[in-house]
C-alpha cells in the first residue's frame, strides 16, 4: 500500500494478560485504527468492579475521540461511565445463601462501597496528522499509561509523564512560574505561541551545550541553537494545558530547538532567522532536564471518570518528524524498562521478532519474567506506532540533517520587500520575518 497522508503509520498492537496460577488478570486494552491513524491503551482499574467494561467502552470511543470536540466526547464517556454505576448502585446486592444474617448488612455495606468506585479505567489515546512535513501528534490521557517519542535515531523527543505529579519521566522544561505571573526579564512561550529565533548554528557545533541538555553526539546534527527573540498567539494548537507546560528563558536566552519544527531559514544581512511553534521538544540552554528513570511504582493514579471531572486529565498536541517513531504503553509494559533508552533498545534488539506473532510470545513472557523479579507481574500491553515500510528510515538515502538546513535559506535583501506589519510570524513568511528584525535591531534587542 503507498503511504498517503491518511495512511502514512502502520503500527503493532501487543496485549498479553498477566497469569496467576490458573487466574488470567486480562485488563489490559489496545487499539489501532488504520483509517483514522489513531491509537488508545487502556488499563482497567484491578480494584474497581465492572473496570474491564470501562476499558471497554473507553476503546470503543477512541475511535470518535478526535472526531469534533475532545472534552466534549470524553465527558459523554464519563457520564456514561458514572451512569452504568449509579445502576448498579441502585441494584439488588445478592449474597451467598450461606451467609449469616448478622454479616449481611456489613457485607452489603463494604459491596456497596467498592461499587462507587465502580467502571474504572486509565487512558492514554493519540490521533497522528502528517502536514507540511512533519506530523502533529494529539494525545489524551489520564492516568498510569504513557505516550513516547523516538527519532530515527533513538532520541527521546518526547516522554509524557505518567502521571500529572512528578512522576512518570520528562524531556521537557518547565517554568518555575505560571504563564500569567510576572516575567520581568524573561522569554515566557507555551501552546499556540509561534517563535521568531536568531541561529547560532548546529548544536554539533556547541558540544557543552549539548553535553549539558543530555543529546549523545550521534544526535546533534538534528538540533539548532537559536536566541529567541519574539512570538505571536496562534490558534492553530490547543492550548488547554497552556499553563502548565511552558517554556521560560531570560531574554537574549538561548533555546535548543529540533530542525524539524524550524520553517524555512531567512538569512538577513550575515545573521539566519528562523520562525518555530512552541513545541515540549524544546530546551533552553541554562536549565535543561535530563530524560530520567522510569519511577512510577506508586499504588494510586488518576482514572476515567472521576478524574475527568476534577481535572486530572491533559488533551496536548505536538508536532514531531514524519519519520518518528511513537509508543503507548501501559504501565506493565514501561515498568519492564529502566528508562526510556532501553525501551527503545529493546524495541530495535527485537524488531524482527515483535513483527512475527509466531515468536512474540516469548518475548513478552521475558518482560513478565522481568515483572515478577522486581516486584510483581502485571498486564502488558503497548502500541507501537511507525511509518509504512517504505517511508521507513533507511529505505532511501536520508540527506543530512544539516546540509539541509544550510540549503533551505531565503534572503530578505531590503525593506521594499519586508511587506506589511501583520500578522507578525505567524506564517512564516520572510516579510513578516523581515520586519521583525528589523523592529528587534532598531531596539537593540538583537546581540551581535
Amino acid at each position: 500500500m503507498r503511504p498517503t497522508k491518511d495512511n502514512y503509520y502502520q503500527a503493532v498492537v501487543v496485549v498479553s494478560p498477566m497469569w496467576d496460577g490458573e487466574e488470567k488478570k486480562d485488563q489490559d486494552r489496545a487499539v489501532w485504527y488504520e483509517a483514522s491513524q489513531a491509537a488508545c491503551i487502556c488499563d482497567a482499574v484491578t480494584s474497581s468492579p465492572y473496570g474491564v467494561k470501562a476499558a471497554d467502552l473507553a476503546i470503543i470511543f477512541s475511535l470518535v475521540l478526535f472526531s469534533g470536540g475532545v472534552k466534549s466526547i470524553l465527558r459523554t464517556l464519563c457520564n456514561l461511565l458514572i451512569a452504568l454505576r449509579a445502576e448498579k448502585l441502585h441494584s439488588e446486592i445478592h449474597l451467598p445463601n450461606d451467609t449469616p444474617a448478622a454479616m449481611q448488612p456489613v457485607l452489603q455495606e463494604v459491596a456497596r462501597r467498592s461499587i462507587e468506585c465502580s467502571y474504572q479505567t486509565t487512558l492514554v489515546a493519540a490521533k497522528f496528522a502528517p502536514e507540511n512535513g512533519t506530523v502533529l501528534v494529539s494525545v489524551v490521557r489520564c492516568g498510569d499509561s504513557m505516550f513516547l517519542a523516538f527519532d530515527t535515531n533513538g532520541q527521546v523527543l518526547a516522554c509524557y509523564p505518567a502521571n500529572q505529579t512528578a512522576q512518570g519521566c520528562s524531556v521537557n522544561n518547565k517554568a518555575d512560574e505560571s504563564f500569567s505571573a510576572s516575567s520581568r526579564g524573561r522569554f515566557v512561550f507555551g501552546p499556540g505561541d509561534q517563535v521568531l529565533a536568531r541561529v547560532f548554528g548546529i548544536l554539533a557545533d556547541y558540544p557543552r551545550i549539548a553535553e549539558k541538555i543530555w543529546i549523545r553526539p550521534e544526535h546533534r546534527n538534528k538540533w539548532l541553537v537559536c536566541q529567541v527573540l519574539d512570538k505571536c498567539a496562534s490558534r492553530t494548537l490547543s492550548d488547554r494545558s497552556r499553563e502548565s507546560h511552558i517554556v521560560a528563558v531570560q531574554y537574549g536566552g538561548r533555546l535548543v530547538v529540533p530542525i524539524y519544527l524550524a520553517g524555512k531559514t531567512i538569512r538577513i544581512g550575515s545573521s539566519n532567522y528562523v520562525s518555530f511553534p512552541y513545541s515540549r521538544t524544546i530546551r533552553t540552554a541554562k536549565n535543561p532536564v535530563q530524560v530520567t528513570d522510569f519511577h512510577h511504582r506508586g499504588a494510586a493514579t488518576a482514572v476515567l471518570p472521576d478524574h475527568f471531572f476534577s481535572g486530572g486529565w491533559t488533551h496536548l498536541q505536538d508536532r514531531f518528524p514524519l519519520d518518528a517513531e511513537f509508543i503507548l504503553c501501559s504501565d506493565g509494559f514501561y515498568d519492564s524498562f529502566k528508562d526510556p533508552s532501553e525501551l527503545w533498545s529493546w524495541l530495535k534488539e527485537h524488531q524482527e521478532d515483535i513483527h512475527t506473532p509466531s515468536k512474540r510470545g516469548g518475548l513478552i513472557d521475558g518482560l513478565h519474567d522481568r515483572l515478577r523479579q522486581q516486584s510483581s507481574d502485571d498486564d502488558i500491553s503497548y502500541v507501537w506506532v511507525y511509518p509504512r515500510e517504505s517511508k521507513r528510515p533507511g529505505s532511501s538515502h536520508m540527506p543530512d540533517p544539516r546540509r539541509r538546513w544550510q540549503m533551505d535559506i531565503k534572503e530578505v535583501p531590503s525593506r521594499q520587500e519586508s511587506g506589511p506589519m501583520l500578522p507578525g510570524i505567524c506564517d512564516r513568511s520572510a516579510a513578516s520575518v523581515g520586519w521583525l528584525y528589523r523592529r528587534h535591531a532598531a531596539s537593540n534587542l538583537i546581540l551581535g
